[in-house]
């Protein structure tokens, strides 16, 4: 997809908001989720279908827009399954405070019954919600209405994962097309509401995976697919979030046509998108971080560790890539024993 088409999704996407027809679904959507004991603290009471949209639509005017390419989506899956336990998440992790991210290649996951869902653009946005007392010590098949209080509300961030109904595959996808047509399915729009979770600050990872699960992985469809939950969504953003201020990651705003740039003025959104990629070669090196020629495709060993910074006095996550090798238009690979959970 060209960057300029991702600022057309964005607008979409926010002019769907208004979308009475958007407003009944959503709205479905969350009564759905309020009918099930572990998901009936995803949404504040007082929100509906309406409500949802309209901050949705604040926060899809105030965010800049991401482009993830496809090697990069197949890096920040590697990595997004092999994050560390416990690492918390904070303020300072964010790129930008309001932000919507469109994968080229959609993220996969299961869902309860092992079927396969994929997860096309996410949104994210600062804000400040309750959250169940239990979140961070309740093991997840012990949480339900006996032992949750809400706290007052805490900072932190409210992430909307969308589906896009022409990715076949997704099973859902096939199964909704061929009952309703093409046509009624996207009435909804291209990215239609997945799942939506809050994260206060502070929020650490769970790990879903062994590194013993990890070792054999060769390619991309090796990587084992993780549970549609919030720590699974959790994970992968965060990954994204980390992996984005290293240099592994080229990070480059796209020049975007003057037609584009007056559709996003009338849309009322940020009229740039920034393009991320695997960095192709890195000519310098980073505190903490293994020097890497990125000009090849071919990742050897590619593990997170949790590095200290003395002038910080603080401990960050960094990806550590020290060989990548393979032809440069050749697909990307990764090698056996690609994962090594570091602390």
């Amino acid at each position: 997809m060209r960057p300029s088409e991702v600022l057309d999704q964005q607008a979409e996407l926010k002019r769907l908001m208004g979308d009475a027809y958007v407003h009944g679904y959503v709205n479905a959507f969350i009564n759905s989720a309020r009918s099930t004991s572990h998901h009936r603290h995803l949404f504040p009471q007082h929100w509906d279908g309406a409500l949802f949209c309209k901050n949705e639509s604040s926060r899809l005017t105030m965010a800049e827009a991401f482009q993830v390419t496809d090697d990069m989506c197949d890096l920040v899956r590697w990595a997004a399954v092999s994050l560390p336990e416990g690492h918390p998440f904070y303020l300072e992790t964010l790129p930008t405070e309001y932000g919507f991210v469109w994968f080229d290649k959609p993220t996969r996951q299961r869902d309860i019954h092992g079927k396969v869902t994929t997860t096309r653009a996410v949104t994210w946005g600062r804000t400040s919600e309750p959250v169940p007392a239990w979140l961070a010590d309740t093991p997840l098949e012990d949480r339900n209405d006996d032992n949750v209080i809400l706290t007052e509300p805490q900072p932190g961030v409210r992430l909307n994962f969308y589906n896009d109904p022409t990715d076949m595959d997704d099973y859902s996808n096939r199964d909704i097309i061929e009952r309703l047509g093409v046509d009624k399915v996207l009435r909804g729009g291209r990215l239609q509401l997945q799942h939506s979770f809050f994260y206060s600050f502070g929020t650490k990872t769970v790990q879903e995976y062994d590194v013993e699960q990890l070792i054999d992985v060769d390619t991309p469809d090796d990587v084992p697919d993780t549970y549609a939950t919030a720590y699974s969504a959790f994970n992968y953003v965060l990954a994204l979030w980390i992996l984005l201020g290293q240099t592994v990651t080229s990070a480059t705003e796209a020049d975007i046509d003057r037609a584009a740039r007056k559709r996003a003025g009338r849309a009322a959104i940020p009229p740039k998108v920034t393009v991320i990629t695997l960095r192709r070669r890195a000519s310098g090196q980073s505190e903490g971080e293994t020097h890497v020629e990125w000009t090849h495709r071919w990742i050897v060993r590619g593990h997170w560790r949790n590095q200290y910074y003395p002038s910080e006095n603080t401990n960050r996550l960094i990806w550590i890539a020290p060989y990548v090798k393979g032809p440069d238009d050749a697909p990307l690979i990764q090698s056996q024993k690609v994962y090594r959970l570091a602390r």
